[in-house]
């Protein structure tokens, strides 16, 4: 969903009707360098919400940073994701063949907003099946407004749980194992599963208010399963492993639960266990896995 090309320096934001969280990165000499990460609400001390882009301006401000380039995370909410089914055909033909299934099915709101797509299947002599997601025209122009707003310019959308995925392929060495990921953003789950270094299904799952880490780990026990049946699998403790992204000292009690509950095994995972980061490392370290993923991503295509 590239909407120009990067400069070195760049800044990976996502938000809710909360939070806004940000994280500042560059590249030297062929390494990532995480300047600096930070969570900003998005609600006043009266309980009034706060245009994200209005709350980001002096921040970036007191960071010293201008006219930085960003990386926009969008969420389930704000993009609509389909499976498609195509004719058989080469990697290099699938763009077009998805272009033109999703102006079938979606019509204006594909033809004014952004089209992309990930390959679920291998080319074959059968048939294509992908995830196509459509950020619509209304949502981009909140990112412009927001970006701008903050004295700052889109330079790509990306889907939050994909961005996930992305990071997760980069700090767990591929194996044949089915691996399934959880990363937890407020009150949501964003649950993907890759067999064979390739997503094969993605959701993200509402977890409700779960006010202890015992009932978060019995509602996204729940979700997990239903994703692994959505995916036609059943929980297979010699074929799988989930990873969740999450600060040591909250997540330890909440993969124990998960690993009894779902009798697979489960490892929790540091978002920034390979990334060096001035300054303080955040609390919330599951809601910067998307962002870290996002600059990793972007990075390796620029």
């Amino acid at each position: 969903m590239n909407i120009t090309r990067l400069r070195k320096r760049v800044l990976a934001i996502q938000w809710d009707r909360e939070h806004l969280d940000y994280l500042l990165a560059e590249r030297q000499s062929g390494s990532i360098k995480v300047q600096t990460v930070g969570t900003l609400p998005l609600v006043n001390e009266e309980g009034e919400a706060l245009a994200p882009g209005v709350v980001l301006q002096p921040e970036l401000q007191r960071l010293g940073v201008r006219k930085p380039d960003v990386l926009v995370g969008l969420s389930r909410a704000q993009v609509d994701v389909s499976t498609l089914e195509l004719p058989p055909a080469s990697d290099d033909e699938l763009p077009e063949l998805v272009q033109n299934q999703v102006l079938r099915d979606a019509g204006d709101i594909a033809d004014e907003g952004v089209v992309d797509f990930v390959p679920l299947d291998a080319a074959n002599d059968e048939a294509r099946h992908v995830f196509a997601f459509i950020v619509d025209r209304g949502t981009l122009d909140q990112v412009n407004q927001t970006c701008e707003q903050a004295g700052a310019r889109a330079v790509a959308v990306l889907y939050r749980p994909l961005a996930c995925v992305t990071l997760l392929q980069r700090v767990v060495p591929q194996s044949q194992r089915t691996m399934v990921l959880a990363t937890v953003q407020g009150n949501e789950a964003d649950l993907s599963i890759i067999r064979h270094g390739r997503l094969i299904y993605t959701r993200t799952a509402r977890l409700g208010n779960t006010a202890t880490v015992e009932a978060a780990a019995n509602r996204m026990a729940v979700e997990v399963q239903r994703s692994l049946a959505a995916a036609s699998l059943a929980p297979d403790a010699e074929d799988q492993h989930m990873y969740v992204f999450g600060a040591l000292e909250s997540g330890e009690r909440l993969v124990e639960l998960l690993a009894e509950k779902l009798s697979v095994p489960v490892s929790l995972l540091d978002p920034l266990r390979n990334d060096h980061i001035e300054g303080t490392v955040p609390e919330n370290a599951s809601r910067i896995a998307p962002l870290l993923g996002m600059i990793h991503e972007h990075f390796a295509d620029s």
